[in-house]
């Protein structure tokens, strides 16, 4: 960006692609803007601050090298995966301050498993985190270092039909509000039958089998059930 030492250059990235080998500044005088859009680079020279665009190492599976700060107030990083040893990667000179969105795909139809993780972050220092991470992955941090973890879904909880990890009360909430549409009498059977389980294979007892609901506990609910509906009806 920049002819020479005196050029007073700017270039702004708002949509599209700007796909290059090397994107830098002439002098300090120019300046690069990125609020939109995707940037492809493979050696950027100068401190970038992503203000809303989308970074994506590589052209497929590639590296963007940095030669100065990074800074994601906004916008996506965009990493994708070919298998377990393949995939994009930032490596930035100084330092590197998380934030926005981090985005993941996976390529030619490959499926992770729970012992799959991959480097995708090495800089000269770290801070801040990711606003979101694709669902199915989690980042650790290792000294200067991000790792990209893939955490295998659990598995599903029967009568847990709000998916929080747990069958309890809010579980009936939802059943007695869709029975006769998605839910039915036989779902309170599995509900009642797990009641207090959770997704870590624990319940809220202390004692090994899950227990039933008492009889008490399933008025109460049901007592609160009707008034939440009453309520809502004189409201709504």
């Amino acid at each position: 960006i920049g002819a020479h030492a005196l050029a007073q250059g700017a270039l702004t990235l708002s949509g599209g692609t700007l796909s290059t080998a090397y994107l830098g500044v002439g002098s300090a005088n120019d300046s690069f803007s990125f609020t939109g859009g995707v940037l492809h680079a493979d050696v950027v020279e100068l401190d970038l601050l992503n203000s809303g665009g989308t970074i994506a190492p590589g052209r497929s599976i590639g590296q963007t090298r940095i030669l100065g700060d990074l800074q994601l107030a906004a916008g996506s990083l965009q990493i994708e995966l070919a298998s377990p040893t393949l995939a994009d990667q930032l490596l930035v000179d100084d330092h590197v301050m998380l934030g926005g969105s981090l985005d993941v795909s996976l390529l030619d139809g490959f499926t992770p498993t729970s012992d799959h993780s991959w480097q995708i972050i090495s800089a000269g220092s770290l801070s801040g985190s990711f606003s979101s991470i694709t669902p199915g992955f989690s980042v650790q941090q290792l000294g200067n270092n991000v790792l990209l973890v893939f955490e295998s879904p659990p598995p599903d909880l029967a009568g847990d039909f709000n998916d929080d990890g747990t069958v309890d009360a809010a579980d009936y909430v939802l059943w007695r509000a869709g029975l006769g549409t998605i839910y039915t009498p036989d779902d309170y059977t599995i509900w009642r039958t797990n009641f207090g389980a959770s997704a870590s294979g624990g319940s809220t007892s202390a004692a090994a089998a899950v227990p039933e609901p008492s009889t008490a506990t399933l008025l109460f609910i049901l007592v609160i059930c009707v008034f939440s509906e009453v309520f809502c009806k004189n409201i709504c």
